[in-house]
């Protein structure tokens, strides 16, 4: 490397100057050595390659930095019930809801909203529904099991 940089000085395409340990290397006639007629040899070598590997590259070094945070929102338990009940709600009665959250909760299984989306979409359509909650409620299950027939 040092064979390279003093050609490079001798030559005059760059000046080097070293300030607290670190050497600033300056390019000298930048513009002259930049032509618009000669595109660089590995700019069609791997087109499909390097866009991705480069945005992997990246977000993995912003991530390593701190620069991206992939934190969780938190959510007090009352809102997050509230929000599973609002869910439920939409496809049962309040009272097998509120059984149905209050038992999982018991069992320390409290439902997330993807969870309750999950189960609502279950029950969607379902003429039983408070008849499925209450039977889930009944045994403990942590999801419903409504009949095919229905």
């Amino acid at each position: 490397m040092d064979r390279l940089l003093t050609r490079l000085k001798t030559e005059t395409m760059i000046t080097t100057a070293t300030a607290t340990g670190q050497l600033v290397i300056t390019i000298c006639n930048y513009d002259a050595y930049q032509s618009d007629d000669v595109a660089p040899a590995t700019a069609t070598a791997t087109p499909n390659a390097t866009a991705p590997r480069q945005h992997r590259d990246s977000t993995a070094t912003k991530k390593k930095e701190g620069l991206i945070r992939l934190k969780k929102v938190k959510v007090s338990k009352q809102d997050a019930r509230a929000i599973v009940f609002d869910i439920l709600s939409k496809v049962a009665s309040i009272d097998a809801v509120n059984g149905f959250i209050e038992m999982r909760w018991n069992i320390k299984a409290p439902m997330t909203e993807r969870a309750a989306h999950l189960v609502a979409d279950k029950l969607v359509g379902k003429m039983n529904a408070d008849a499925i909650l209450d039977l889930s409620t009944e045994n403990n299950w942590k999801s419903v099991f409504p009949h095919s027939s229905n």
